[in-house]
């Protein structure tokens, strides 16, 4: 047992017989009030999920004789109405003779070990910057989408022009800006269920699962249509797209994300000397 461990003991008709200080806090009980109550009256618990009342460990226990677990998704709603993620254990307190004369609840407040688990969940498939999702989770997406049901599937590849120029020029603080506001205005006009990736340093992709070419050149001229009016330090806002679709099963997705990458390059060439003449502009300035 944990100084942190919620303890209360009941006979054998489920009737609280110990309730220790942690019990008290978790519950908003008391032990004058607690004691002698039947456990369900004390002690309620609901799943996170359904909202459906669990089941009183003490009468499982009691039914099946052997010590009982739970951990996943159980919420203790105290009496004042605040709900904690608990871990709980029941267990039967046997005679002599192998009779159950009563049950031992073991619980804790996990609802901080919870918070930092999603944080962690968060952090391994989202991008620090800019909060849109990472690499990793593209990769693990892109395997999930890869299916016959999801075609015409099209991947966008967009590049942010002129980043390293502004990044040696004022420094990465206004790169990693301009990263943060292509992030924002990519996901704006995107629709809700596009899958949108940050993989690299300047480097974005767009997930388009059962959408063709002709509506990702939409969804590019509604993102173009927006950056061209934003800027960020003075610095134009520039981003060059390429996009590929994926129409066969058999066809590999790793060479519909290269053509994506090709054709993204082509254009990102077209309009380099543009985007560093309005940059050095903004330097001399």
């Amino acid at each position: 047992l944990s100084v942190s461990d919620g303890v209360i003991s009941t006979d054998n008709q489920g009737r609280v017989v110990i309730f220790n200080k942690v019990a008290e806090q978790l519950t908003g009980w008391t032990q004058e009030e607690a004691i002698g109550q039947p456990l369900a009256e004390i002690f309620r618990t609901i799943n996170g999920l359904t909202r459906a009342p669990n089941e009183n460990p003490v009468d499982k226990v009691l039914a099946c004789g052997n010590t009982i677990e739970i951990s996943n998704h159980t919420l203790l709603v105290s009496k004042n109405g605040i709900e904690r993620a608990i871990e709980e254990s029941a267990s039967p307190i046997k005679s002599s003779d192998n009779s159950i004369n009563g049950v031992v609840l073991v619980f804790r407040d996990i609802t901080e070990k919870k918070e930092r688990q999603k944080e962690i969940e968060y952090l391994s498939f989202h991008d620090q910057l800019t909060g849109l999702y990472n690499r990793r989770f593209f990769e693990e997406e892109l395997k999930r989408l890869d299916t016959e049901r999801n075609l015409p599937l099209t991947l966008i590849i967009a590049d942010v022009n002129g980043l390293k120029l502004a990044n040696d020029a004022f420094g990465h603080t206004i790169g990693d800006k301009l990263l943060k506001r292509a992030g924002e205005i990519i996901k704006k006009e995107c629709r809700v269920d596009d899958i949108i990736v940050r993989i690299g340093g300047d480097e974005f992709v767009i997930l388009l699962p059962q959408t063709n070419s002709e509506q990702a050149a939409k969804i590019v001229r509604r993102i173009n249509s927006k950056i061209s009016r934003e800027n960020v330090n003075s610095i134009v806002l520039s981003i060059a797209f390429g996009w590929e679709t994926k129409w066969d099963i058999q066809t590999d997705i790793a060479s519909v994300f290269k053509k994506a990458e090709d054709n993204m390059y082509r254009q990102k060439l077209v309009e380099s000397s543009s985007v560093r003449h309005r940059t050095l502009e903004v330097i001399v300035k």
